[in-house]
């Protein structure tokens, strides 16, 4: 008798540590304001023109394509850049984020040469720099 006293009080136990457990879970973060105006760039862009000699060619005619998306969660951008200059391809990414603590838009990026780096940078009135 006392063996099943004890076993229906641990099996009581278990199932309230399994429904605690099982509680909803806490609404998940939500982007800032800050973050949100990164939609601005969200899209698909094209672009052509005369570049000048860099490292990513001669001078020549460029034409690219730069795709910005959503990372999933909304708290980060994905830029996804392509294109020609001259007969040079060129292909990179970076991730867009902004850093609540310096209060700034931070990237970071990499692409086809071996390159990677960082930029910080923000709006400034209706442009970005």
């Amino acid at each position: 008798m006392k063996f099943m006293f004890t076993l229906l009080c641990v099996v009581s136990l278990l199932a309230c540590v399994l429904l605690a457990s099982a509680q909803a879970p806490s609404s998940s973060p939500k982007p800032g304001p800050e973050i949100k105006k990164l939609e601005a760039f969200i899209g698909r862009w094209n672009s052509d023109g005369d570049a000048k000699e860099s490292p990513y060619g001669p001078a020549a005619k460029f034409s690219g394509t730069d795709t910005f998306e959503w990372v999933p969660g909304g708290f980060f951008v994905n830029h996804h850049w392509k294109g020609m200059q001259g007969s040079v391809a060129y292909d990179g990414f970076e991730i867009i984020s902004y850093d609540s603590t310096k209060k700034m838009y931070m990237t970071r990026f990499f692409d086809n040469f071996g390159n990677s780096g960082a930029f910080t940078g923000g709006p400034s009135g209706n442009m970005w720099t």
